[in-house]
């Protein structure tokens, strides 16, 4: 029975995501923000990562351009998240054995100041690239107007879609996808 229980427990923890329960003040946000809009149907944009570069994203038909010559695994995440913070460190595992394959940038989808963010990172040992600011938004819009995290969407080096992720992905699963990326 106790085993049963610790099986129920873990299937739960791996297959769950944050939702976010404010839909009518992030919809109000959504048609009231101009952030939310591509303006003159420019669907290029910068990523502000917290080291201080630019990540360039240029939506055409069919794919994203992106300024990298790896495939990249977009992860959308908030800091109260529990099964976010419970995908780190498994993230940061990847992030070191594909670091010549794959780019990893964190997506934080709610508004925190650098020392606020910082603080986090430092505090969850995250060693790959995040991301803030209000284009975060914007491309959570570009790619399907997601309302729970952890969300992944994973683009090969051409930037086509190869995967997408909702919820926490055991470290075996995304190991094999990163593998097979290209």
């Amino acid at each position: 029975m106790f085993l049963k229980k610790i099986i129920f427990c873990l299937f739960v923890l791996f297959f769950s995501a944050c939702f976010d329960d404010k839909k009518e003040d992030t919809q109000e946000k959504t048609s009231n923000n101009e952030i939310f809009t591509l303006k003159n149907n420019d669907d290029k944009f910068d990523l502000n990562l917290l080291n201080g570069e630019k990540f360039s994203i240029n939506f055409t038909n069919e794919k994203i351009e992106f300024n990298t010559k790896k495939a990249v695994l977009f992860v959308f995440f908030t800091t109260w998240c529990e099964p976010c913070k419970a995908q780190f460190s498994i993230l940061n595992n990847l992030s070191q054995k594909y670091k010549d394959k794959v780019k990893i940038i964190g997506i934080l989808l709610e508004d925190k100041n650098k020392e606020e963010l910082l603080n986090f990172i430092d505090k969850n040992n995250i060693i790959y690239e995040i991301s803030s600011g209000e284009n975060n938004y914007l491309l959570a819009k570009k790619l399907g107007n997601i309302n729970a995290v952890p969300a992944m969407f994973l683009y090969n080096k051409n930037g086509k879609l190869f995967n997408e992720y909702l919820g926490i992905i055991p470290q075996e699963m995304l190991d094999i996808e990163l593998q097979k990326v290209n």
